[in-house]
């Protein structure tokens, strides 16, 4: 009997030895992987330097790394469920580039460039996990129901970007960067949610929303890292978002909405800072900011703020140019002009305070 079980074994384990895909050898340059592959040393080439040709396979860097001169380092087009991890990439050109994918894993990558970074189009359902992403950007483009999660993005030319892109869950990634916008999210990108994120920047816009309705930005922290000079969070033509808890540090201006309908601005922290003495704003920021805590121009509906604390700004806590907005429950204190400076026509739901601003009225067409 022990015999017979023992041949019973040996056949078993002989059938799944022939039915395992073998892990592929140290690749060459330009080289099309079609089965697992681990690099066994570091890989230089002067174009691309690996091309996915199958769906289903792992390619496992070894922690080491992958340099393209050229072009991008990894190129995936079409092939789903693949899993790029663990190693270094560096190019002049994209890094990796995923094209009409699903069911991609993106893991404990590190990658470094000029101008170019990750670039995920028209690709859905993947995972881009625990990388560390220096001095280039991760751009999302016509790309839906994708995790971005607990990714760092540093550096001069780092970014975060989405756009015409829908159901996006984007969590407690770190985005500290120059003098760009650390996030962004355009050109019609719906339904997305941006929770737990620290985007940070030396200047200009933190973050910026243009033509996207729909998302939710929650329990963020957006600011500057050193004396500034723009703008918290920058929104125009952008319906229906919720900003809600968010944390809003040492800027001049907070968020502010130039167009848009029913957008909602709920229990978030803003604290301003003065402007660094003798800037003037490049003529691109049009309009340029005011140092408002949370503005809201006449071209916006709408729109409701209820329970933020604004405070520290050199102008008004907050600024409502816009009739028909609904204020409830906001504490704007210790602010350079107003708490709450509101037009005729806004929209008083009651518990408004307002207390240590420059102005001895404190509100206007609000009770405070």
């Amino acid at each position: 009997m022990r015999h017979a079980r023992g041949l019973i074994l040996l056949l078993v384990m002989g059938l799944l030895a022939l039915g395992a895909a073998p892990a592929a050898a140290q690749p060459a340059c330009g080289e099309v992987l079609t089965q697992n592959t681990t690099l066994t040393a570091d890989l230089t080439c002067q174009e691309t330097a690996l091309v996915i040709g199958a769906p289903g396979i792992t390619v496992d860097l070894g922690g080491y790394g992958v340099t393209s001169f050229d072009d991008a380092v990894i190129v995936n087009e079409g092939h789903d469920d693949v899993t790029i991890r663990n190693g270094e990439v560096h190019s002049n050109a994209d890094s990796i580039r995923l094209i009409g994918v699903s069911g991609n894993v993106l893991r404990d990558i590190d990658a470094e460039g000029l101008i170019k970074g990750i670039v995920i189009e028209d690709s859905h359902h993947n995972r881009i996990v625990s990388n560390q992403i220096r001095t280039i950007p991760l751009t999302v483009v016509g790309s839906d129901h994708n995790v971005i999660a607990r990714n760092t993005i540093l550096g001069f030319e780092g970014y975060l970007g989405i756009s015409d892109s829908n159901y996006n869950r984007i969590v407690d990634n770190i985005v500290w960067v120059g003098r760009s916008s650390a996030f962004g999210i355009d050109g019609g990108s719906h339904h997305n949610q941006l929770r737990r994120n620290a985007f940070i920047n030396d200047s200009y816009n933190v973050i910026s929303v243009r033509e996207a309705n729909d998302n939710k930005f929650v329990g963020n922290a957006i600011g500057s890292s050193r004396q500034p000079y723009g703008v918290a969070g920058d929104i125009q033509s952008s319906s229906r978002n919720v900003f809600a808890d968010n944390d809003i540090f040492g800027v001049t201006q907070g968020l502010r909405l130039l167009s848009g309908d029913a957008n909602v601005f709920r229990g978030n922290d803003l604290s301003g800072v003065p402007a660094t003495p003798g800037w003037v704003y490049p003529s691109w920021m049009d309009p340029s900011p005011v140092a408002d805590g949370i503005p809201i121009a006449a071209g916006a509906t709408g729109t409701l703020l209820r329970d933020n604390v604004v405070r520290g700004f050199a102008d008004d806590g907050i600024d409502v140019d816009a009739p028909g907005t609904r204020l409830k429950a906001n504490s704007a204190n210790d602010n350079g002009d107003l708490g709450i400076e509101a037009v005729p026509g806004v929209t008083d739901l009651g518990g408004n305070t307002a207390s240590g601003n420059g102005n001895p009225l404190q509100c206007t067409n609000v009770a405070c």
